[in-house]
């Protein structure tokens, strides 16, 4: 039996009708159970009840402990997180997206860092980024292990944020108690979310830890993804104009 760290991974499924959902969605499941050390717990976080019956049809069997829960609220991502949070029993939480996948070694990294970091709140992985067809596209995360990118090497802080705002929070692994205390995720904020979150974060003096090492894989805009939807929809009240998108990141 594999050594398990206190933290609950987080699964939110607003949708599952986008092509080879199946398929992406046990491969993410599958890869928090193929960790060299275990989480806790998976939460998966279903929009309704139609939803949860069909995820418990295709749930492969996993070692690691596993619920599937309905958000009563709306089901936008940042609902979804932060219910999620409120269920969650750990002294951490981690998120995944359904169609990403940990990496092996993600919370054995995470376990040994917390260990040497103890006052940190929030570790965050080198994130490899893939296109729809699987192939590779870069890196993410990666700027903070850059000589002169911050004070404190592989730590991002608010003056950085500032100046380099493309930090993921794909893979987040974060105090639970920290998260809630802070504000959460806004849903009142669109596409800039998770960067006013770690802006407002960081503004009370408190940084962000990058673990050197590749911990998460993400799939970079995937047809009918939120942030696909946003450049891509056909759909007037969901794309955005560039104007748009200036706008929100100035309101992070």
């Amino acid at each position: 039996m594999k050594n398990k760290i206190n933290t609950t991974v987080i699964l939110p499924i607003h949708n599952i009708g986008c092509e080879n959902f199946n398929d992406l969605f046990i491969k993410a499941v599958k890869s928090v159970d193929n960790n060299t050390v275990l989480p806790t717990e998976l939460l998966i976080i279903s929009a309704n009840e139609t939803i949860k019956a069909d995820l418990e049809k295709i749930m492969p069997e996993l070692e690691v402990p596993y619920r599937i829960i309905i958000n009563p609220n709306t089901s936008d991502y940042p609902t979804q997180v932060n219910y999620g949070v409120s269920q969650v029993n750990t002294k951490y939480f981690s998120l995944l997206e359904f169609d990403d996948a940990y990496t092996p070694i993600w919370f054995e990294n995470i376990e040994e860092y917390m260990a040497e970091y103890s006052d940190m709140e929030i570790f965050l992985p080198i994130i490899r980024e893939m296109n729809s067809k699987g192939n590779f596209v870069g890196f993410s995360n990666e700027p903070a292990w850059s000589f002169d990118f911050s004070d404190k090497l592989g730590e991002i802080n608010n003056e950085t944020l500032l100046e380099f705002p493309n930090i993921s929070l794909c893979g987040m692994t974060m105090n639970k108690e920290a998260f809630i205390n802070i504000g959460q995720l806004k849903s009142s904020i669109k596409l800039t979310f998770n960067y006013e979150f770690l802006l407002r974060y960081t503004y009370s003096g408190k940084n962000v830890l990058i673990i050197p090492k590749i911990g998460y894989e993400h799939i970079n805009m995937r047809p009918n993804s939120l942030f696909w939807e946003y450049k891509n929809s056909t759909d007037p009240n969901i794309k955005m104009t560039p104007e748009e998108s200036v706008f929100w990141m100035e309101t992070a």
